[in-house]
């Protein structure tokens, strides 16, 4: 029977030992000690009330898709589309500019911008868990997968229009994300540079590809000035075996002058991730700026930074 207290304390010690480490590791402590960089797909930005941005892209393509509209099928060509959640605040505190948004790009040719009240805004510490997500107006975003009921309001909860004609509809899981590893050295696409105070903007890719799962829903309306929005078709598309990739950024504003190309499209090799990006990044020494490049390739489970 000796054996039975070392073996209680040992379990009490390890106990205590993980309350104390959850705490430590929690958002709102790690927000709190200025480490929430560590976890960027985290929201930064909870005590920003002025001139602040925070956005999370998702892009989304489609294998070779079957369109399904009352009784036709076709089955001829790939979706590729965004869709992006964040906030924005404006220069000053009462700002009425600041509100939260989902922005929807489709084929890179057409897009549409939904603005929602900051109330209609949260995420996951401001409803006591530290499982990352991201809610917009009933819209959900997590490392796992998306939940989207959108649609176009007239003169929404802002006292603004939005632009949009779309309502999107559906559900999408991941499966295998692959970030881009963050440490005390390289945080993570940002590198060293991460480490600069008060950065103009910060960026995280928080996988470099994963496969999708689901389906999702367009309703397009008609616009007619003369007329009041009509639905013109339903429109389901697959999304089964797709690829996703998600990032994000956050900061006072986008750079003045930047670079972005990002596919994870390579047909003979399903999997392969291609990230580059170049930028002027000020800083709060005299103004001076400079040209920060970052760039890699995911490729057979393995990262391959160039800078």
């Amino acid at each position: 029977m000796s054996f039975i207290f070392p073996l209680l304390v040992a379990a009490i010690a390890v106990f205590v030992g993980k309350k104390i480490t959850d705490n430590l590791l929690s958002e709102e402590s790690l927000r709190n000690t200025g480490f929430l960089i560590f976890q960027p797909d985290k929201y930064q930005g909870a005590r920003k009330r002025n001139q602040y941005f925070e956005g999370w892209y998702y892009k989304f393509v489609s294998p070779t898709i079957s369109f399904h509209s009352g009784s036709k099928n076709n089955s001829s060509s790939q979706l590729s589309m965004a869709v992006v959640p964040g906030i924005f605040y404006g220069k000053s505190k009462n700002s009425n500019e600041s509100h939260a948004f989902i922005f929807v790009t489709l084929n890179g040719e057409r897009q549409h911008y939904y603005r929602f009240s900051l109330d209609e805004f949260s995420y996951a510490s401001s409803k006591g868990s530290d499982e990352f997500f991201i809610e917009v107006g009933g819209n959900r975003f997590t490392h796992s997968g998306v939940s989207l009921n959108l649609y176009p309001r007239h003169v929404n909860n802002c006292g603004f229009r939005d632009d949009a004609n779309l309502i999107l509809k559906g559900e999408l899981q991941f499966s295998n994300p692959h970030p881009w590893p963050v440490s005390l050295f390289e945080l993570g696409c940002m590198g060293h540079v991460g480490w600069i105070p008060n950065l103009e903007c910060t960026h995280g890719v928080l996988s470099f590809d994963h496969v999708l799962h689901g389906s999702i829903t367009f309703t397009n309306f008609n616009e007619d000035a003369t007329n009041s929005s009509q639905p013109l078709a339903n429109t389901t598309v697959s999304m089964d075996e797709g690829r996703g990739y998600t990032e994000k950024d956050f900061g006072r504003s986008f750079p003045s002058l930047w670079i972005w190309i990002q596919t994870n499209s390579f047909r003979n090799n399903p999997g392969t991730s291609l990230f580059v990006s170049l930028a002027r990044i000020p800083t709060p020494i005299f103004g001076l700026e400079f040209p920060g490049f970052t760039a890699a390739v995911w490729h057979d489970k393995e990262l391959i930074p160039f800078a």
